[in-house]
């Protein structure tokens, strides 16, 4: 049985696993105020991306994935594999989920199997990676499916933000706080729960940020099996070389991915953004 594994352009996996892996990625779009741009590398390059963020006085806005664009990758993908298994970023932080679904309904088609990850950048790549990897292994189509629907119950996810700039321009944040936080030298720390974005901390300064990361991830260790860890980034962190040679010198992980936010994720994030993520066995 053959099975085409799908994500979107939010799953931010890098190029060499998307063609190793054969993973069709369905890219969503940016929308700046003078043009639009599809989150697939082509039409607009990383650097280039944040290069533009910076300049933009205007948050962009992005778009989802639409239903018809997903019944033609959909009916296009049926023709040669037996099954296919759509795995998206978050219903709680985009619609593009819910577009794969109308579309799978639309075809009418069981051998469509549409997931809600619950997660997003690299921590839902993570994810649609590994089921890849399953059916490239030549593992049951449900077996797949259900590992994606609950990989995120075993992953934990830290997303450290460098500056409190795209939250304020993205609204999640008032000018006041903006200010005091800008002030203080905060660095927002996030996580996932649930497929939403949830504040960890506020910790001041660069230096307490990263100890604060890798004292998670020292405890996370002492409890779990972790065997692999992603380490993902915006334009220009100053903490992600940091924490990747701690992660290199205090820890023996079997492999250590690293990643780049794509352009969708990024609007959100900022240049200076990073996140971890890792599954925790046992």
């Amino acid at each position: 049985m053959t099975i085409k594994i799908i994500t979107d352009s939010t799953s931010d996996i890098p190029k060499h696993l998307v063609e190793e892996l054969n993973i069709e990625i369905v890219p969503l779009t940016v929308n700046f105020p003078d043009e639009s741009y599809k989150d697939d590398g082509l039409e607009l390059t990383n650097d280039e991306f944040f290069k533009k963020l910076k300049e933009s006085a205007e948050l962009p806005s992005t778009s989802q994935v639409s239903p018809g664009e997903f019944v033609t990758i959909f009916e296009k993908n049926l023709e040669e594999y037996d099954e296919i298994i759509c795995i998206d970023i978050s219903s709680n932080l985009s619609g593009t989920f819910n577009a794969a679904t109308q579309a799978k309904n639309i075809i009418g088609s069981d051998r469509i199997h549409v997931v809600d990850s619950r997660m997003v950048s690299f921590a839902l790549g993570f994810v649609v990676v590994e089921a890849a990897k399953m059916a490239k292994g030549n593992r049951l189509v449900d077996e797949i499916v259900e590992f994606a629907q609950n990989g995120y119950t075993k992953m934990n996810n830290i997303f450290v933000f460098d500056t409190l700039d795209y939250l304020l321009k993205g609204g999640r944040l008032s000018k006041k706080e903006a200010f005091l936080g800008s002030l203080l030298n905060i660095k927002p720390i996030l996580t996932l729960v649930e497929g939403e974005l949830k504040s960890l901390h506020k910790i001041r300064g660069r230096k307490k940020a990263i100890k604060y990361v890798i004292n998670q991830l020292k405890e996370d260790c002492s409890k779990y099996s972790i065997n692999k860890i992603a380490i993902y980034q915006g334009a220009d962190s100053d903490m992600f070389d940091e924490i990747k040679e701690i992660l290199n010198s205090e820890f023996e992980f079997d492999e250590v991915i690293e990643s780049k936010l794509g352009i969708v994720v990024g609007t959100h994030a900022g240049p200076g953004a990073l996140a971890i993520s890792y599954f925790r066995e046992g």
